[in-house]
């Protein structure tokens, strides 16, 4: 039996100690992190800045090639490099004009066949790099393209 009590008195100190070192191991975390000791990493901002933005260009209003006489309202706007915005502003009556001189070229079933978008799209896109060269326009957003 004895051997038992001293056995169970060896067990007490042990979970004792342990729980002492557990315990001034937290206070020391504590005291560390409480006077500068542990160097947390800073935050990052894990938002998206972009140097690109869009150029809206003016609404335009089209007469389409073929017979009749068939116009289609087109609203577009260019993504660019912000830094260029200012430079393609300038820009802004040629491409008008040459858009004019597309879209005169253009048929009505062209437009109302919604596979031939992409093509319209890239189309548009490559007769506005050929006014705006050597700065590139990356990009074109249809905003409203409505026939009437």
């Amino acid at each position: 039996m004895k051997s038992q009590t001293t056995k169970n008195s060896i067990l007490r100190v042990y979970i004792i100690g342990v729980a002492i070192f557990v315990a001034l191991a937290v206070c020391g975390y504590y005291m560390a992190d409480r006077i500068g000791l542990i160097k947390h990493p800073v935050p990052v901002a894990h938002g998206f800045i972009s140097d690109m933005a869009y150029l809206d260009l003016p609404r335009m209003t089209v007469s389409l090639g073929g017979a009749g006489s068939v116009h289609v309202r087109v609203d577009i706007a260019l993504e660019v490099a912000r830094k260029d915005i200012p430079t393609l502003e300038g820009f802004q009556p040629r491409i008008t004009d040459k858009l004019n001189a597309f879209f005169s070229k253009v048929q009505l079933d062209e437009i109302e066949d919604p596979a031939s978008m992409p093509f319209l799209r890239q189309e548009m896109l490559r007769q506005i790099n050929s006014v705006t060269a050597p700065i590139p326009v990356h990009d074109l957003m249809l905003r409203q393209l409505v026939i009437m």
